[in-house]
C-alpha cells in the first residue's frame, strides 16, 4: 500500500496528493507496527504535502478526551512525525503558523 501511495505522491496532480496522505492516516488505526513505521517514513519523505494534513488530523484528535488522546497510537505517531520533521507541535499552534512569524 505504501509503495502505491509513494507513486501517487510522485505522479498525481498537486491538488490530489493530500488525499493520498488522508487515506494512509485512515488505515493507521488498524495497521501493524511495520506499516505505521512505513507510513511515518512516507510522511517525512513527502512532508511538504503531508504537513497540513497531519496538523489538521492532530488538531482534530486533540479535541478528544485526554484518556483517548493518551491511548491514541495514531495521534502519537503523527505528533512524532511533526517533531522528527523539525517542527514542534503545540495544541492550538501549528508548525506552519510558527514559521510564518
Amino acid at each position: 500500500m505504501i509503495y502505491c501511495v509513494r507513486i501517487a505522491l510522485c505522479t498525481a496532480p498537486k491538488k490530489e496528493r493530500s488525499g493520498a496522505i488522508h487515506r494512509v492516516i485512515e488505515v493507521l488505526p488498524q495497521a501493524d507496527w511495520f506499516l505505521r513505521t512505513e507510513a511515518r517514513n512516507l510522511f517525512l519523505e513527502h512532508f511538504l504535502v503531508a504537513r497540513g494534513v497531519i496538523e489538521q488530523e492532530v488538531s482534530r484528535r486533540m479535541q478528544k478526551e485526554k484518556r483517548e488522546q493518551a491511548l491514541g497510537v495514531v495521534l502519537r505517531l503523527l505528533i512524532n512525525t511533526l517533531w522528527q520533521a523539525g517542527g514542534k507541535w503545540n495544541q492550538g499552534e501549528s508548525t506552519h503558523a510558527k514559521q510564518d512569524h
